[in-house]
């Protein structure tokens, strides 16, 4: 087989290439046509020319194409809001990406400035605590989005929390028909607790609200 590169055709706007390539089979009338993306900036790298190539510079072509399409894959993902590494990445195997070609196309993301990990983490951070969720609560929940929740810039913005307030407020939201008493003021204690917030500052946040006309 004779593989030739036929065209290949730059989208600015884009910023892909459309790679056009011809495989001649023995027979002359067996001609196949392959169309591959490549992002402009993996062009240099490639060094490609119109002309005919061996099979090792076609696979690598395929290669460059499949991390091509990662990356724009990766790109409208990141325009629907802020993603992690790891919860990107993950998306977009789930989307038919190889996980090689995804971790590429993650990295370059990354590298392009897309992709700003410890700021994401902090927004995602800043918009649990304004659920009022517990501290810990808010480390479960950017772990489990594939952030690093021991992060500095997360750590330094929860130390500033008044998470002993946070309590209060979402306590009183569960009591704003009237504390419970007995075994549903029993039970309303243990939901809270397994939400993150500690027997500590639960008994604050009752003690207070005993405190006050519901």
């Amino acid at each position: 087989m004779t593989i030739y590169i036929k065209r290949i055709t730059p989208v600015p706007d884009k910023g892909i290439a459309w790679v056009t390539l011809l495989l001649r089979g023995a027979d002359a009338e067996q001609v196949q046509k392959e169309k591959y993306p490549l992002l402009l900036m993996q062009l240099p790298e490639l060094s490609l020319q119109i002309g005919e190539i061996d099979e090792a510079c076609a696979e690598r072509i395929a290669d460059a194409s499949g991390v091509c399409r990662a990356y724009v894959k990766g790109l409208t993902s990141l325009s629907y809001g802020d993603q992690s590494v790891r919860g990107l990445t993950y998306k977009l195997v789930q989307k038919g990406c190889s996980k090689m070609h995804a971790e590429l196309a993650v990295q370059m993301l990354a590298q392009a400035g897309y992709l700003r990990e410890d700021s994401a983490a902090l927004r995602e951070a800043e918009r649990s605590v304004a659920k009022h969720r517990s501290r810990r609560r808010v480390e479960y929940d950017l772990q489990a989005k594939g952030y690093d929740a021991r992060g500095a810039e997360v750590q330094c913005y929860l130390d500033e929390v008044d998470f002993d307030e946070i309590c209060l407020i979402a306590l009183r939201q569960q009591c704003r028909h009237g504390m419970p008493e007995g075994e549903a003021r029993k039970k309303l204690y243990q939901k809270m607790l397994a939400q993150g917030f500690t027997s500590g500052q639960l008994k604050e946040a009752f003690a207070a609200l005993d405190g006050q006309e519901m």
